[in-house]
């Protein structure tokens, strides 16, 4: 179980061939707020306390910043840029392909998408 409190989770997510510009909030007691430019739409909801305590270990993980600042990859054509904040921290990740070195990183988007409209 994480030992912090929960902090306020942001992810913006640009690129991809459709050109995606969305950004997800995810407050500290789960509430979040979802927002697309293309298509536009937004939806707001909240996760189980189980998604939450997930959410909030993934978060605080050492693992999340050690994967963001590894080196890009280059130019990659129709790859999505994520912009992450956990709080105060800001943190860039690139998705260029199957990548298994970001595998915290990784976890924490599969467990947004699947618990949210991203």
């Amino acid at each position: 179980m994480p030992t912090g409190s929960p902090a306020t989770v942001t992810i913006n997510r640009t690129g991809g061939i459709a050109g995606m510009n969305e950004e997800i909030t995810i407050t500290p007691d789960g509430a979040w707020s979802y927002t697309s430019k293309r298509p536009a739409r937004t939806e707001t909801g909240r996760l189980t306390e189980l998604e939450l305590t997930q959410l909030t270990r993934l978060a605080q993980d050492p693992g999340l910043a050690e994967e963001a600042a590894k080196t890009s990859l280059g130019q990659c054509n129709d790859g999505f840029l994520y912009n992450v904040s956990v709080g105060e921290r800001k943190l860039s990740f690139e998705d260029c392909g199957a990548r298994s070195d970001q595998p915290t990183f990784a976890e924490l988007l599969r467990l947004i998408t699947a618990a949210t409209a991203m």
